[in-house]
């Protein structure tokens, strides 16, 4: 019996070192679009991030993909510069989310979920899933990743389409 308490009594003092020890950048939660702290939430905190990062650019990788970084994921309108609208997005998506009000599946921000919507998707597929300065072909990135897997394409497309069709009641 007093073994086992022994081993109960290392263990718990182990899990409260590593508690104790703050993570490693490389060891926290990933970054998802709108939520830069890594906290779980899309919230106002967020939204000061990406004002504090204003005017940076996501940068690319030497194979030409972009580096999945706060800079990265603070760019939820996908247009390759962080700027107020980024920050505007999130605290809308905040607020609506804390009145039950999100409209998933709405990539282009009009309120209504529409063929429109999938045609923007498809648009963003097509331009390579960058991150780029084109206006026409920004979107919403928090509400078109209807399958919250952090990246938006031909999938989400084909689960709007679905949706659009009847095929699925929800994402």
């Amino acid at each position: 019996m007093n073994k086992i308490v022994t081993k109960l009594v290392s263990a718990a003092a182990v899990a409260a070192t590593l508690l104790s020890v703050p993570m490693s950048a490389s060891a926290a939660a990933p970054f998802k679009y709108g939520d830069i702290n890594g906290d779980g939430n899309i919230n106002a905190s967020d939204a000061s991030i990406i004002y504090s990062l204003k005017n940076k650019k996501v940068t690319f990788n030497s194979n030409g993909t972009p580096k999945k970084n706060e800079v990265y994921f603070s760019d939820v309108n996908g247009d390759g510069v962080i700027t107020d609208a980024d920050a505007e997005i999130v605290l809308q998506y905040s607020a609506k989310s804390g009145a039950g009000n999100i409209t998933l599946g709405d990539a282009n921000d009009d309120g209504v979920v529409d063929v429109k919507d999938a045609i923007r998707v498809g648009r963003w597929i097509a331009n390579g899933k960058q991150h780029k300065k084109n206006t026409e072909i920004t979107l919403n990135l928090i509400n078109a990743n209807v399958d919250f897997d952090d990246v938006v394409d031909e999938n989400d497309q084909d689960l709007l389409l679905s949706y659009l069709a009847g095929n699925i009641d929800e994402f």
